[in-house]
């Protein structure tokens, strides 16, 4: 499992001059060899922009990073569907810097490794993003849980692609993609105000694609389309 501490518009940014990642690998592993990792490791986030709130969230996020042995540090791009931002009961999530990729820091428990955002700081130095927390919305509903269930029936995995449209708590909709993942099921839970539709293709053109929405563990839409039928669509 691959562990992302990133709250999900991708807001990646090229590097500007100044430190070095080869600079930046050794402050991180260094900060790992500390007795006090906890306090090393939590100097290298840029802190700038985080209210009471943010902070002890970012307390944390370093308690999940840390507890372990010296990072075997290496550099990853951002995925082109990223999104690093994200809308939450009115109020908008974003990281403090432009992202500029992740610091992968190695192995963790769940078998994949751990990443960490980064961006350059004004000082040209790089820096483990935080998230800031800006009200976007006054008084909006509280979001709900929304669980989007695709999966393809055949042997060998049927293939599919698709996308739901969530609308946020500051009225804007965003589209989120969705593919077999190669095993011919693909779940997402978010938080968000509604699904407001949801379009599902069988591009494999057998099998069966059987598709289920909820919201907050109330089933909303549930359909099966047999082949030769190889599309799902919600409103």
């Amino acid at each position: 499992m691959r562990i992302v501490f990133v709250l999900a518009l991708s807001l990646i940014a090229l590097p500007a001059s100044g430190e070095t990642l080869e600079a930046f690998k050794a402050r991180i592993e260094a900060a790992y060899g500390q007795a006090d990792q906890a306090a090393a490791v939590g100097a290298l986030f840029y802190k700038d922009g985080l209210g009471e709130d943010m902070q002890a969230m970012l307390g944390r996020a370093v308690g999940h990073i840390t507890r372990r042995d010296a990072a075997d540090v290496r550099f990853v791009p951002v995925p082109g569907d990223a999104r690093l931002a994200a809308v939450v009961d009115g109020y908008e999530y974003r990281p403090n810097l432009d992202v500029l990729g992740y610091a992968d820091l190695g192995a963790n428990e769940f078998g994949g490794t751990t990443q960490v955002p980064y961006g350059q700081g004004p000082d040209g130095r790089y820096y483990f993003t935080a998230t800031t927390k800006t009200l976007v919305k006054a008084n909006a509903a509280p979001d709900k849980q929304l669980l989007m269930m695709v999966i393809g029936l055949g042997a060998p995995p049927i293939t599919f692609e698709g996308w739901c449209d969530i609308l946020q708590s500051n009225d804007e909709i965003i589209r989120i993609k969705f593919d077999d993942q190669g095993a011919g099921n693909q779940t997402r839970v978010m938080r968000g105000q509604a699904i407001a539709a949801c379009a599902f293709t069988n591009t494999a053109g057998r099998g069966a694609l059987s598709v289920r929405l909820t919201v907050d563990q109330e089933v909303i839409f549930e359909q099966r389309a047999e082949a030769p039928d190889t599309v799902v669509r919600y409103r």
